[in-house]
């Protein structure tokens, strides 16, 4: 009994124990606790392990006055509880020599950013860098008060969202108001990442009542399925609500933002929805698919799809309207193409497929290390085999 008796108050001890990894002796909002959280992360930042920072710490406070003892494990607690906190954030580094080689074997691109990271997030961070470089760009060009962004779904476009929400904190060098349009309907499977949505109008939640942000934001949805017949495509692009959409607000996009799925199962968010479909899949392979970017196949036989397509995806431009807006310079379109999330394997054979394709798609790129090495290299054997 007396066994159970402790047993229980432990239980209870546990509970009341904050979910953090902070030293008992401080409280969570202490504004000592906070102060020491600050210190040893500036320690971090400067380069000193963290066997060092115990001591650099009571140096410090000593020098303010504070007598403050600290224990050895106490700053990798405070470290750790930063980090969980959000309040620290690791930027993968660039690739600058790789990418003057994937940008000299596709000229057409103007800027390129070789990240060297093994998941999606570090290279979204570095597509939201480069697109608040666009924005900012565009401010100056266009000398305009707005500007329009166009998303593609997907999970990688809404990392990149989200991440362009917190760095978007307190800039005042952008226009005064952007516009998001989502560029597709979405749709979500329920296997995996329940929390998560590719439909490109649920990112605005970052965005709306942020009040870190300095700039008006205005949001324009697709409110449509993901895939539909062409004949029902045409049938909603003209129903109130959509019809809008396409006649007034899709040519005022000035940057589109989208990434790509290399093909399988596992990979790819389209072929699994097209499995209800399994003739058309089988035409998918016969002509050589490789992925999808925005939704839309990317093939190596176009020719054997034509007038084989019995459901089309919900966007607002197909891939051809894309390349008139982007050879005729009227938009930007930024790639963003990381690893896949589930397969942690580089997109290489989709990204390729992209940037040969005869009319330009991209203008724009960010793209993992592996992904690069690869296509560089099977560019450089490809011009050796002619």
């Amino acid at each position: 009994m007396r066994e159970k008796r402790k047993t229980a108050q432990r239980r209870e001890s546990l509970k009341r124990r904050p979910a953090h990894n902070a030293p008992r002796r401080w409280r969570h909002g202490d504004s000592l606790f906070k102060e020491l959280v600050a210190l040893a992360c500036e320690f971090l930042t400067e380069g000193h392990p963290p066997k060092d920072i115990q001591r650099l710490m009571e140096e410090k406070l000593k020098s303010l006055g504070r007598e403050v003892k600290l224990k050895r494990e106490d700053p990798y607690r405070f470290i750790a509880y930063a980090a969980t906190q959000g309040q620290l954030r690791f930027v993968p580094p660039l690739e600058y020599e790789l990418a003057e080689r994937v940008k000299k074997a596709y000229p057409q691109l103007e800027t390129v950013k070789v990240v060297v990271a093994p998941s999606m997030e570090g290279v979204a961070y570095h597509g939201a860098v480069l697109l608040q470089d666009l924005m900012r760009a565009h401010r100056v060009k266009v000398t305009d008060a707005e500007v329009h962004l166009g998303f593609g779904g997907g999970y990688a476009s809404r990392k990149l969202a989200k991440a362009l929400a917190d760095l978007l904190q307190q800039a005042d060098d952008v226009p005064q108001t952007v516009f998001f349009h989502a560029l597709a309907g979405g749709f979500d499977l329920e296997e995996d990442r329940k929390a998560d949505s590719t439909n490109p109008s649920s990112f605005w939640g970052y965005f709306v009542d942020n009040p870190g942000l300095r700039f008006k934001t205005k949001f324009v949805g697709l409110s449509a399925p993901g895939l539909v017949t062409p004949e029902d495509f045409e049938t909603l692009k003209k129903l109130r609500g959509i019809a809008e959409v396409f006649t007034d607000q899709r040519s005022k996009v000035d940057i589109i933002v989208t990434a790509a799925a290399h093909w399988g199962e596992k990979h790819s968010q389209y072929m699994r929805v097209q499995g209800a479909a399994p003739e058309f899949l089988k035409t998918l392979e016969e002509a050589g698919c490789v992925g999808d970017f925005m939704w839309h196949p990317i093939v190596r036989r176009p020719e054997l799809l034509e007038g084989k397509v019995p459901i089309r995806p919900m966007t607002l431009f197909d891939l051809d309207e894309i390349s008139d807006r982007v050879e005729s310079g009227r938009t930007r379109l930024l790639l963003v193409i990381g690893p896949c999330g589930a397969c942690d394997e580089p997109k290489t054979k989709i990204l390729e497929a992209v940037l040969e394709r005869k009319r330009q798609l991209v203008t724009d790129l960010v793209v993992d290390h592996r992904c690069a090495s690869e296509l560089v290299r099977d560019r450089r054997a490809s011009s050796s085999s002619r």
